[in-house]
């Protein structure tokens, strides 16, 4: 007689199947697909809802982007282009204008700020002696009744 060994059977879990293919990777799937669509939903709403809101206050209220800068040949061109392709200033400002005043550099910063005034129509800039004029913006705000 040959003695027979006992073997331990090893149970393995198995997770539920359909016919379709694995049912926790369906779950999952349409798990991350639902959260996806929620976030879209509310990211669309939240957007359509700021067009309303930003036209309806900013009618009144008045804001205005001003850089000072002295000698930034370097830099400021870079500054710049980067406030206007982020697209900053519509975010931010109902005039959507930028004035930059030269606070009487030595170096060529003046002569770029006149080429980047050329290439941007909301680009304002001034010479320290001008400098004043950035307050004449809020005087045409109409007062209080």
């Amino acid at each position: 007689m040959i003695p027979q060994l006992h073997t331990m059977e090893m149970k393995t879990a198995v997770f539920p199947q359909d016919a379709g293919g694995i049912f926790l990777a369906e779950i999952i799937f349409q798990f991350i697909t639902y959260v996806l669509a929620i976030y879209g939903l509310i990211n669309l709403v939240v957007n359509i809802s700021g067009l309303f809101y930003k036209k309806s206050y900013s009618k009144d209220i008045k804001i205005k982007a001003v850089l000072f800068v002295k000698n930034c040949e370097d830099v400021i061109e870079g500054v710049i282009r980067n406030i206007f392709i982020g697209d900053f200033l519509r975010k931010v400002m109902s005039n959507r204008n930028l004035t930059v005043v030269d606070m009487g550099s030595t170096d060529r910063t003046l002569d770029i700020l006149e080429i980047i005034e050329r290439d941007y129509d909301a680009v304002e800039v001034l010479k320290e002696s001008e400098k004043e004029k950035v307050f004449d913006f809020f005087d045409e705000i109409p007062e209080e009744k």
